[in-house]
């Protein structure tokens, strides 16, 4: 009883460190694209969003809780700068930014029409600032309260949403919804974050003395507890937004898109509510990722540079990238994300699959062969000629979305068979 009492609070706290409420501006908007074929949009969008960020904790769970692991497959040095892209990623670069700026436009929407953006966004950070200096427990009393509200009020919208649909989804005639939904997957970042955050867990249960195989069990069903949750939240708001296809509400920012459905949903008081606690959500998601970037940088300078400076210049670098926007922010993010998050699926899978791999050649292989499409994009500047770009319009556009993952798998034979005898790599179970 205590094991699965355990169990379930890991499951929703694994839960709350992948839903970030910024994550919840993208379903809406894949649903009124979609229309009809919503269900396809979410299969698309779970399989990112949901599927590889489990198989992510477990990958990482295998190679001891540490994401230096996942890296060290491909060597040392690659690891180091993996792991610092990622940081980056799920650091100052896009995810804290966006919080801050899915704050200022979902209050702006709402309750505060009037006030600026530069008011809000630093009055986040101030917040921020002050929560991640000092010894205060309130954010984290906070936090225990806030993830049952937010929980309560997405539930009622998505159940008030089948049981009541605001319209009908329409037959909207779209192609290669999957493959575009499986890509906009990336843009919860949550596949990076799990290759962080797993450590957290594992903690959790080694604290109370599990080790070895129950260890990878636990965190296994913790993994399922939180799949279920972010599957029920994601899948439900991609319905939602296939309800009101027919609105003419798709040129509508995510934000507005969020915000204005919940409205017709639920009235003024929930689009208050819902704007509230995804506010503070937000603000407790940036307190989460600051403190972890903090003690990351104040690490990787040998403490040098002490954990309270680096908190205030990821809040300030955080606050300056905020003022872009939402939309802009993702636009920015687009092509920084189309280059990792192939990478670190495809490390995933080769970790998951390690008992097939026994040479450090045919990782180097995968990564490279993950990497073709940023390459062939990045030769296109000097030649104008994006190759594997041209190469994708051949396939259908379902079929194209994973064009990548055949050129990883033939490059990780191809450096398999030339590379020299090599001793298995061993990972930590």
């Amino acid at each position: 009883m205590k094991e699965n009492k355990q169990v379930l609070i890991s499951g929703f706290a694994l839960f709350s460190m992948f839903f970030g409420s910024g994550n919840l501006i993208f379903p809406p908007t894949l649903g009124i694209q979609a229309g009809r074929a919503w269900w396809i949009s979410a299969l698309g969008f779970l399989l990112t969003g949901v599927g590889f960020v489990m198989l992510g904790v477990l990958a990482t769970t295998k190679v001891g809780g540490n994401i230096s692991g996942i890296g060290s497959k491909v060597g040392k040095k690659f690891a180091k700068i993996f792991s610092f892209l990622i940081i980056l990623c799920i650091g100052p670069g896009l995810a804290i930014p966006r919080t801050a700026a899915t704050t200022s436009e979902v209050l702006q929407a709402s309750i505060l029409p009037s006030v600026p953006t530069i008011v809000v966004n630093g009055i986040f950070f101030l917040l921020v600032i002050y929560f991640c200096l000092s010894e205060n427990k309130v954010i984290d009393i906070l936090g225990k309260y806030l993830t049952p509200v937010l929980l309560i009020t997405l539930s009622t919208i998505i159940i008030r949403a089948i049981i009541s649909p605001l319209g009908q989804p329409v037959d909207l005639n779209v192609h290669g919804v999957f493959g575009s939904s499986f890509k906009q997957g990336y843009q919860t970042m949550d596949c990076l974050a799990a290759l962080m955050f797993t450590s957290i867990v594992m903690e959790g249960f080694q604290n109370l003395g599990y080790e070895g195989k129950p260890l990878l069990s636990f965190t296994k069903k913790a993994a399922i507890i939180a799949a279920i949750g972010l599957s029920f939240i994601y899948g439900g708001f991609i319905y939602l937004g296939s309800t009101i296809s027919s609105f003419g509400w798709e040129n509508l920012s995510k934000v507005e898109l969020l915000v204005k459905s919940t409205n017709a949903m639920l009235g003024v008081w929930g689009m208050v509510l819902l704007s509230i606690a995804i506010a503070l959500a937000c603000l407790t998601t940036a307190i989460g990722l600051i403190v972890t970037c903090g003690n990351y940088f104040e690490e990787l300078t040998n403490r040098k540079v002490p954990y309270k400076v680096w908190v205030i210049l990821l809040c300030i670098i955080s606050f300056a990238l905020s003022l872009g926007g939402v939309e802009y922010i993702i636009k920015v993010s687009g092509p920084i994300l189309d280059a990792l998050y192939p990478v670190a699926i495809i490390l995933i899978l080769g970790v998951l699959l390690d008992r097939f791999i026994s040479k450090r050649a045919t990782y180097i292989g995968l990564v490279v062969g993950a990497l073709v499409p940023t390459l062939s994009k990045g030769l296109a500047l000097l030649i104008h000629v994006d190759y594997y770009g041209n190469l994708q319009k051949i396939f259908p556009e379902n079929v194209g979305a994973f064009l990548w993952l055949a050129f990883a798998i033939v490059f990780g034979l191809v450096f398999s068979f030339f590379a020299k005898e090599e001793e298995a790599v061993c990972i930590e179970e």
